[in-house]
């Protein structure tokens, strides 16, 4: 993320600025929240521009103890985190899928974006009720997921652009997530709907409703 030193620039609160850098207002830094200074010399950000993070400090048990960690779901790269497992998790469950899968306590780690961009691989459309899927398209959905994610996390994931404003991680590569009107990698114009409050990104073409 490059250095980062804090200012205070004329706003009721003080911000992040590029510690080198000819712009002296970078909006780069707006939603830079903590830094850590490590002992290599780097620094460790936090940038969250909804403010939906939480940082916890404390012994690792007292941590990994609280209601809100021991209630997450299982991990969706985690080399336990099997087909069989994921199958068992939609046992009885009901609802639409893109709300489904960016529920915390089903499953961790799956934000708008990415359940965006997982329904598009998996061609289903976010408002496809998840009763209504067979093994199947469980298989499907299961390969879509851990095959996003390993992308996004080999490409360095989003929100990070380059010092020239060029895209950056798996900005390259998204398909659908804020992209409306905008055509698909099949060409396709890409809508948007609103889900429980968050906005779907999908195309209507090839994401198929069940």
């Amino acid at each position: 993320m490059g250095r980062w030193k804090r200012t205070t620039t004329g706003q009721p609160h003080s911000q992040w600025q590029p510690a080198v850098s000819s712009d002296t207002a970078s909006p780069r830094g707006r939603f830079l929240h903590l830094v850590f200074e490590l002992d290599n010399g780097e620094q460790l950000g936090l940038s969250d521009l909804r403010k939906f993070a939480k940082v916890l400090c404390g012994p690792e048990q007292a941590i990994l103890s609280l209601p809100e960690i021991l209630n997450l779901g299982p991990e969706p790269l985690a080399p336990q985190f099997t087909f069989r497992q994921f199958q068992r998790l939609f046992t009885s469950k009901r609802g639409t899928l893109k709300q489904v899968l960016m529920d915390p306590v089903f499953i961790a780690g799956i934000g708008n974006l990415y359940s965006d961009e997982i329904l598009y691989a998996a061609g289903m459309h976010p408002l496809s009720r998840v009763e209504h899927l067979q093994s199947r398209q469980l298989q499907v959905l299961y390969r879509s997921i851990r095959t996003v994610l390993r992308r996004a996390v080999r490409l360095g994931a989003t929100g990070s652009p380059g010092p020239d404003g060029s895209k950056q991680g798996y900005d390259r590569v998204i398909s659908v997530y804020g992209r409306e009107g905008q055509k698909c990698p099949r060409r396709h114009v890409i809508e948007r709907i609103k889900i429980g409050g968050r906005s779907a990104h999908f195309c209507q073409v090839e994401q198929s409703r069940f």
